[in-house]
C-alpha cells in the first residue's frame, strides 16, 4: 500500500512482465533438458555398444566356435549382456557417489560464502532417483550389448 503512493512504483507491470519472462525462461529450459537428456542417452548407448563391440569382435573366433557346435542366441549373448550390465552398475555406482559429493561440496562451499542463498535450494538425489537411473541404465546397457552381439552373429 505504501508502494503505491509513490508516483514512479509501477510494481504491478514489472512483476507481469517479469512472471512472464520466467514462465518462457522455464519452458525453454524444459525443452533444453529434454534435449539433453536424449543427447546423454545417446552417447551412452554409443559408448556401451563400443566396448561391446570390441569384445565381440575380440572373442568372434569363440562365437563361431560355439556358433557351429549348437548354442542358442541367447547362450551366445549371455556372457556379453551380464557383462555389459556389471559395467553400467559400476558406472552408475560411481557416478552417484561423485554426484552426492560434488553437491554436498556445492552445499558446503555456498553456506559458508553466501548469506542470499539457501544452501537448501541444492537437493541431493533421493534413493528412488537413483534407483530409476540405475534402472535405465542397466536396461540401456542389456540392449546395447543384445544389438551388438545380434549384429555380429547374423554376419
Amino acid at each position: 500500500n505504501l508502494a503505491e503512493q509513490i508516483p514512479s512504483y509501477d510494481g504491478h507491470i514489472y512483476q507481469q512482465d517479469w512472471a512472464q519472462w520466467l514462465s518462457g525462461f522455464t519452458q525453454k529450459a524444459q525443452k533444453g533438458m529434454v534435449v539433453l537428456g536424449i543427447f546423454v542417452f545417446l552417447v551412452f548407448f554409443l559408448i556401451v555398444s563400443n566396448v561391446m563391440r570390441s569384445q565381440v569382435m575380440h572373442r568372434q573366433d569363440e562365437i563361431e566356435i560355439r556358433s557351429f557346435l549348437g548354442a542358442t542366441v541367447w547362450q551366445i549373448e549371455k556372457p556379453f549382456i551380464l557383462k555389459s550390465i556389471v559395467i553400467g552398475f559400476i558406472s552408475s555406482s560411481f557416478a552417484f557417489v561423485m554426484v552426492v559429493g560434488f553437491i554436498h561440496f556445492l552445499r558446503q562451499s555456498l553456506q559458508a560464502k553466501s548469506d542470499l542463498v539457501s544452501p537448501d535450494v541444492i537437493i541431493t538425489p533421493t534413493a528412488l532417483e537413483f534407483l530409476v537411473m540405475l534402472s535405465l541404465v542397466l536396461l540401456t546397457s542389456a540392449w546395447a550389448a543384445r544389438t551388438c552381439v545380434r549384429e555380429r552373429i547374423s554376419l
